[in-house]
């Protein structure tokens, strides 16, 4: 899970639904979802949170997202 450099989402990864959720930290609701095909071993954001980089579990993919 990693949080955004303004505080304002928190992005955790789903190994089972192979999803990256975008939570409202003032909220705690998802606000959005990224389905993947692989299930995700780890992600980064950006440091201007333009994009989420997340590498797969064992598939030795690694997909930039862009927010």
């Amino acid at each position: 899970m990693v949080i955004s450099s303004d505080g304002q989402y928190l992005y955790l990864t789903s190994s089972v639904d192979k999803k990256i959720f975008q939570i409202s930290t003032q909220t705690g609701s998802v606000t959005d979802s990224i389905s993947l095909a692989d299930s995700i071993s780890g992600i980064q954001i950006s440091p201007d949170n333009s994009f989420i980089l997340a590498d797969s579990l064992g598939g030795g993919n690694v997909y930039k997202i862009s927010l």
